[in-house]
C-alpha cells in the first residue's frame, strides 16, 4: 500500500480548479462586453429613428435620416423622410 500526502493529491486539482475559475470568469467578462457593444449596434439605428420622429413631431421639418437600409428600419427610415419632404 502507498500511502500519498493529501496536499501532494490535492495541489493538481486545486490548480485546476484555480484555472477553471479564472477561465470562467474571463470568459463571463468577455461575454458581457461583446453583448454590450451588440446592444448598442442593434439599438443605435432605433434611437435614430426615435430622434427623427421626436422632431417630426416638434415640427422640424427639415429632419433627414440618413439610414441606408434595406431592412425594415430602412423602410422606416424613408418614410419619416417621405414626411419630412411632404411638409
Amino acid at each position: 500500500m502507498v500511502v500519498v500526502p493529501e496536499s501532494d493529491f490535492m495541489q493538481q486539482i486545486n490548480a485546476n480548479t484555480r484555472s477553471t475559475f479564472l477561465l470562467s470568469v474571463a470568459a463571463l467578462i468577455g461575454a458581457t462586453i461583446l453583448g454590450i457593444l451588440t446592444a448598442k449596434w442593434v439599438v443605435r439605428p432605433i434611437l435614430k429613428l426615435n430622434a427623427a420622429a421626436q422632431a417630426l413631431a416638434r415640427n422640424e421639418w427639415d429632419t433627414k435620416l440618413a439610414l441606408n437600409r434595406e431592412d425594415e428600419l430602412g423602410e422606416l427610415a424613408a418614410a419619416f423622410n417621405s414626411m419630412a419632404e411632404q411638409c
